[in-house]
Parts: structure tokens; sequence; C-alpha cells
């Protein structure tokens, strides 16, 4: 009766055992994620679904107490890698195990399918192995590793230097040509540093002149931080003078894109002297002078010419037609009133088509 009774009393425990069994079961076979758990001795003991779908995997043949090895000869079997790798990837991986430490692993199967393997070990000595679906994120990690790639080498090839500064004031990135630019040291000026930092380092090497770092410092963010596209200029030490464009972000960096613009401004420097010698010529002439271009548009005239003419600077500006020019001298009075507008204008075409260099006398209204 004693072991009768034992008995009966055993028999709820078991009942619950299984039902807990089938419980982590079903738990498992809903994860979406493949799970299989290794003991110490690298033998299977629980899987789910998931674990064979994504592997490919034979359900008759995959169950508790196999090897690892055989696991990866069965799965070398189904196409998804070589059996020569079989052994190396058993010695590399169990070797990781026996240290301890987890690690990841990334497959394309023959499917296409991307998978990320996680094996992390166990506190007993065993391990588990957890794999995932990743291929639309590998898909949008590659589109994104490509479209880096253009972008760096877009930036490596720009002529002009560029470089981007993050809201903390920390250098993102820049191209050699920033670094050639300015005459930087690239083993100085590197992603991470402030910008405060590499103003310093420029003007160390004796560059801007007559100015404190922190004075070009606090010049160049006040441009920067007007919340618009500035401006901006350096001198080297070499009197070369680099101009920089800088543009905000809405995170709170900038771009800056920057130029050696000596030559242009020499160039500009040296028609600015020759327009005024030219002014001077012009202004300095005892008669009136006037240049048109082929569309008999005025380019420019001396004040002479409007004294003859009787007409005033915005009367006569660049680009004021010829045929505008006379009305607007027959109307000031200055051409007699034998000559009309349009008998003016034919002549002038007359004499452009062809060529003709003659002096042409002309009555003013004032006898001349």
């Amino acid at each position: 009766m004693t072991q009768r009774h034992r008995r009966k009393g055993r028999a709820p425990e078991s009942t619950a055992t299984v039902a807990l069994l089938a419980l982590s079961r079903t738990a498992l076979d809903s994860a979406a994620q493949g799970i299989c758990v290794f003991d110490a001795e690298s033998r299977v003991v629980l899987f789910n679904r998931r674990f064979i779908e994504l592997f490919n995997l034979s359900a008759d043949f995959i169950r508790p107490g196999l090897t690892y090895r055989e696991v990866m000869q069965h799965s070398a079997s189904r196409g998804n890698f070589s059996p020569e790798r079989v052994e190396p990837i058993c010695r590399q991986r169990l070797a990781l195990v026996a240290e301890g430490k987890p690690f990841s692993v990334r497959q394309q199967m023959p499917g296409g399918i991307i998978t990320n393997l996680e094996i992390r070990p166990l506190p007993q000595g065993g391990w588990v192995s957890v794999c995932d679906d990743i291929t639309p994120r590998a898909r949008l990690e590659t589109e994104l590793q490509l479209q880096t790639e253009r972008i760096e080498r877009a930036v490596a090839h720009m002529s002009h230097g560029l470089t981007m500064f993050g809201a903390d004031e920390r250098l993102v990135v820049c191209n050699e040509q920033y670094l050639r630019v300015f005459g930087l040291d690239p083993d100085v000026v590197k992603p991470g540093i402030t910008h405060r930092d590499v103003i310093e380092h420029f003007v160390s090497q004796g560059n801007a002149p007559g100015r404190s770092a922190d004075e070009v410092y606090e010049r160049r963010m006040s441009e920067i931080r007007s919340g618009e596209s500035s401006v901006g200029f350096l001198t080297r030490s070499d009197g070369h003078t680099v101009q920089s464009i800088s543009s905000p972000m809405p995170d709170g960096g900038w771009v800056s894109a920057c130029y050696d613009v000596t030559d242009r401004l020499r160039q500009e420097e040296a028609l600015k002297r020759q327009n005024q010698l030219l002014d001077a010529a012009l202004e300095n002439m005892a008669h009136g002078l006037c240049v048109y271009d082929k569309d008999m548009r005025l380019v420019c005239c001396n004040s002479s010419y409007l004294d003859f003419y009787k007409l005033s600077p915005e009367e006569a500006r660049p680009g004021t037609h010829l045929s505008d020019l006379i009305d607007r001298t027959i109307r000031n009075g200055a051409i007699s009133n034998e000559y009309g507008a349009e008998h003016l204008m034919t002549a002038a075409r007359e004499r452009i088509v062809n060529q003709d260099n003659a002096v042409l006398n002309r009555r003013l209204s004032d006898g001349r």
C-alpha cells in the first residue's frame, strides 16, 4: 500500500515536467531566430524549427546527441559550404568556445539568404548557437558602404579642399586638398580634432601673420555661426590667400569648401589697376569717346561724350542701346532738329556694315 501510494505521488511531478518541456519546445519553435544548444561535449541538446529552416537541414537527421562536427558535415552536404571547410571551421570555433569567448559569424546561404550566427559559451561548459536572417540589414549595409565609398572617391578627387565639422566643433572628414591648401600636417589634423586645435596648428606654423589663434578662431566661428553661408579669408606664411566658404548644417555642424585664391586676387587687382588707368585716360581726353559692342550697346564712355550730347550718367549707362542714346540726345536738345532719330540710326548701321571709317560730322544744336 505504501509503495502504491508513493507511485501515485510521483505522477503529478512527471506530468509537470513533461508539460514544462513541451512549453519550452513551443517557446523555442515560436522564436524568430534559429537556436541550437550544445553540451560541454559539443553534442546537441536542444534546437528549434527555425534553426533547421535557416540552414536547410534535414529534420530527420538533426537530433539530440549529434556532435557539432556531425551537424557541420550534414550542413556541408546540404550545400551550405564545401566539405573541405568542415574541419577548419570546427577547429576554429571549438577553440573559441573553449576560451569562453562569444563570437559571431556572417554567412551567405546558397539561396541568397544572409545569416548571422552568434555563438555564446555557457557557464557549465556548453554553448548556445543563435542564428538570425539579416538579409535586409546586410543589403542595406552594403548599399550604405557603396554610397560611402562613392562619396569618399568624389571628395578625394575634388579640385578644392573640403571639410566637415560636427556640432561639437570636431572634424568629421576632410580631403587631402584641404590639408594641402592650408599647409596642415596630416599626422596632426585627423577626424576628431577640434576646430580650435586646427586653427592653433595653422597659426603655429607662422600663418595668419599678426593675428593670434584666439582671434582667428573667434572670427571664423562668428562667420560660421551667422546661420548663413559665409566667406572668410586666411593668409598663409608664404603670402598665399585661402578663401573658405562655409555652410551650416541642420544638426549644428558645418561644411567648408577651401580654395587658394592667390592668383585670382592678383589678377583682379591687376585688372582693377588697368581699369583705373583706362578711366584716367578716358577722362583726360580732350574729345568725347564711347565704345559699343556688336549689338550696338554702350560699353563705356567718358565725361566729354556726356557733355557733348547733354547726357547724364544715368542716361548713358553701360548696356544702353544706341537707338535709345540717339532719342535722348535729340530730346535733350543736343543734336540739331534737322536730323531725325531714324535717319541717324540708319546711317550708323550702314557705316558699321560697310566698315566705313570716314569722319562723320554732325551739327549740334548749339552750332558746334
